[in-house]
């Protein structure tokens, strides 16, 4: 009886030799700046999506320039703005009707408020994320268009 282990392989079967070390195969280096070597070398805007102005890009009537992308952070800073004044809104409502006698109503306007607010304010990111995905993606598929056309 061997001690310490199972004993050898069973009749038939070659001994195994122990496994070495390997190291791990190396990653190829992408040439462009984002995941997969998808968008522009060396991280710089794509070509025709980010190059012209704000105000040049208003009146470019081929579209090549989406000024939505410059305009979201504006927006999203407009909705925060919006989403504090609605809290803020919610908590004076809350008090005046404690005020005014409706204790109960007040309690709940101002127990709910937070979860209300915490809601809007996720489902608000989610849809100004997703707008600025389907800008990137548009960017990006019409770089990968020009890079097959060459």
């Amino acid at each position: 009886m061997t001690q310490g282990g199972y004993g050898g392989p069973p009749a038939g079967y070659p001994q195994q030799q122990p496994m070495a070390y390997q190291q791990p195969a190396p990653q190829p280096v992408h040439a462009g700046g984002g995941p997969g070597g998808f968008g522009s070398p060396g991280g710089a805007p794509a070509v025709g999506a980010q190059t012209k102005g704000f105000f040049s890009g208003l009146f470019d009537f081929s579209f090549e320039t989406f000024v939505a992308l410059k305009v979201i952070k504006v927006l999203y800073g407009l909705f925060l703005l919006l989403l504090a004044l609605g809290i803020l809104g919610g908590l004076g409502t809350s008090i005046m009707s404690m005020v005014q006698g409706e204790v109960l109503a007040g309690l709940g306007i101002l127990i709910a408020l937070p979860f209300a607010a915490l809601l809007y304010l996720i489902l608000g990111r989610v849809y100004f994320e997703l707008i600025i995905v389907g800008f990137k993606i548009a960017e990006d598929a019409d770089e990968i268009a020009r890079n097959t056309r060459k």
